[in-house]
Parts: structure tokens; C-alpha cells; sequence
């Protein structure tokens, strides 16, 4: 990423590129805080938790029951992938159901 200045001022903006990708639901967490809300879905990429999931999402993944959503395709944003290849702040961007395989760009 790169730091940006404000012209005339004394703000600094940090500005990151973000990627995207279609990975597989391989599991989930329920939380520990409000029951039968989803805490985040497991991927082979790593954890992707509540972050980009609004609360009308949220209330149909608890209706619908977050099991039925494993081996679905979600589509994230990420920062980059760690050297172990876990996507670094994955957040949630739409579920892909045209889609059945993963890929990353």
C-alpha cells in the first residue's frame, strides 16, 4: 500500500489494494455471543468471520442454518496471502451460488 497526505493539513491516509476470491465454505463457528448467529465460515484459505456480513445476512444464515452452506462458493476481499497461503483480512463480499469452483486473482 502507500501513505497519502493531505495537501494542506496534517492527515495521512492509508490506502491498501484489495483482491478478490471465490473460495469454498469447508466449515464454520457459532458464536460464543449471540446464539445461532454464525461467528465466521472456515475456508482451506483461512477464517472468514462476521466482517462484511449485515444483520439481515446474518439472520438468514441462522434461519437457513449455517451447515447448509458448506461446500458453497462465497466470494472475499483480501489484502494479500500469507507464505502459509491464508488470505490476510478476508471479509465477505457476496455468495457465488453460479459458481462451483474456487479461484483466486
Amino acid at each position: 500500500g502507500i501513505v497519502l497526505r493531505e495537501v494542506h493539513g496534517d492527515r495521512w491516509v492509508k490506502v491498501v489494494p484489495v483482491k478478490t476470491a471465490d473460495v469454498r465454505v469447508t466449515g464454520f463457528e457459532m458464536s460464543d455471543k449471540r446464539a445461532g448467529w454464525i461467528k465466521n465460515f472456515q475456508t482451506a484459505h483461512g477464517n472468514v468471520g462476521g466482517t462484511g456480513f449485515n444483520e439481515e445476512q446474518l439472520t438468514e444464515i441462522a434461519e437457513q442454518g449455517a451447515d447448509w452452506y458448506i461446500g458453497k462458493i462465497m466470494e472475499v476481499e483480501y489484502r494479500e496471502t500469507t507464505e502459509a497461503g491464508k488470505l490476510r483480512f478476508p471479509a465477505f463480499v457476496r455468495w457465488r451460488f453460479d459458481k462451483d469452483e474456487e479461484s483466486l486473482t
